[in-house]
């Protein structure tokens, strides 16, 4: 099947059913980090640990926070090299990683959403003890902070016209909420009606639904929220003590890819149709091995996601599984070829 043509279904189905899949690894550093990885990754599933890139502890509402999943790795290169926490970008063809320009490291910057046509790239980062929404043009000009939320604002996702961005922000609330942000009107609206904290939006590719993490019982769950009606659908999973990672729609918006488990399964990617019917397992080539923050690239015919530990690409043609690089999470498509990538602060 030729990478990027057709739908998200056909793709999966081809990789179901390759006969042979195969695994490259690029560079050993992986392997001595890759124990206590896991320790923390089986933790964080016992206990409802965080990956948010605003770690767990009490906001200055007084409100209990909660949060993802999560494991942190160390923070040097496979050359040794000590890395800076923060936003990079990293070639595919190349395995280069290099800083993203305009970004200034002592900001800490997390979550970088791409906007639809590659002009400009939102994150968040701190700015005078809180976090808040940034946008600048892709070459890193133009630098500015378009959210001022009391207590913080992260997880930004550009609208598929460009004009809006979701985020995860407080409001004068007591618990995160999916707000949208008008850029040209600076008018903002919460369109999440949970009564605990989500994370984790990503907008339909029509631009009518969002989809982002909320907890459930002892796990977390799927939802959607469709932006004119404000009607809520659980996409996944009942199940009290399954977790579903953050989701990502598929180009041609048939399906949500995310990261899945149960207390006896490590994380694995799953998609699910948008009314959460045929819940599927991706193929893996190795599914003891953690799966999450799953994302489709632009073309729809590799999926890059964060692995246990590193960053990783299953191409959907080939069934080849590659390592880009050990120690860095979060990965966003820059465009076909590129992803933006991040450095997480020490815990």
């Amino acid at each position: 099947m030729t990478p990027g043509h057709g739908t998200a279904h056909q793709r999966l189905e081809g990789l179901a059913s390759s006969s042979a899949v195969t695994t490259r690894d690029r560079g050993n550093a992986f392997r001595t980090a890759a124990a206590s990885a896991v320790l923390l990754v089986a933790a964080a599933c016992s206990s409802g640990g965080g990956d948010d890139p605003a770690a767990a502890g009490t906001t200055d509402t007084g409100a209990a926070e909660s949060s993802p999943p999560a494991f942190y790795v160390p923070s040097t290169s496979p050359g040794g090299e000590a890395r800076e926490p923060g936003l990079y970008v990293l070639g595919l063809a190349t395995g280069k990683v290099e800083p993203l320009a305009g970004v200034d490291p002592e900001a800490l910057a997390l979550a970088p959403a791409v906007s639809p046509d590659g002009s400009r790239i939102a994150f968040d980062a701190g700015t005078d003890g809180s976090r808040q929404v940034w946008v600048m043009n892709a070459d890193g000009s133009d630098l500015e902070q378009v959210t001022d939320d009391d207590v913080e604002a992260v997880d930004p996702e550009w609208s598929p016209d460009g004009r809006r961005l979701a985020y995860v922000g407080f409001d004068g609330e007591a618990t995160r909420g999916v707000m949208v942000l008008d850029l040209r009107s600076g008018k903002t609206e919460r369109v999440s009606s949970e009564p605990g904290d989500v994370f984790g939006p990503d907008w339909s590719p029509d631009g009518s639904s969002i989809v982002y993490q909320t907890p459930a019982g002892d796990g977390w769950q799927l939802h959607t929220v469709d932006l004119e009606s404000g009607k809520t659908t659980t996409v996944c999973c009942r199940g009290g003590d399954s977790i579903a990672s953050d989701a990502d729609w598929s180009p041609d918006g048939e399906l949500l890819l995310f990261g899945y488990a149960t207390p006896e399964d490590n994380f694995a990617l799953h998609t699910i149709t948008p009314s959460g019917g045929d819940d599927t397992p991706v193929p893996p080539p190795d599914p003891t091995r953690y799966h999450s923050h799953p994302v489709w690239s632009p073309d729809g015919s590799k999926i890059a996601y964060q692995g246990a530990p590193g960053i990783w690409v299953l191409d959907l043609a080939s069934g080849e599984d590659t390592m880009l690089d050990p120690e860095l999470w979060g990965p966003v498509w820059l465009d076909d070829d590129t992803l933006i990538v991040a450095m997480p602060p020490p815990e």
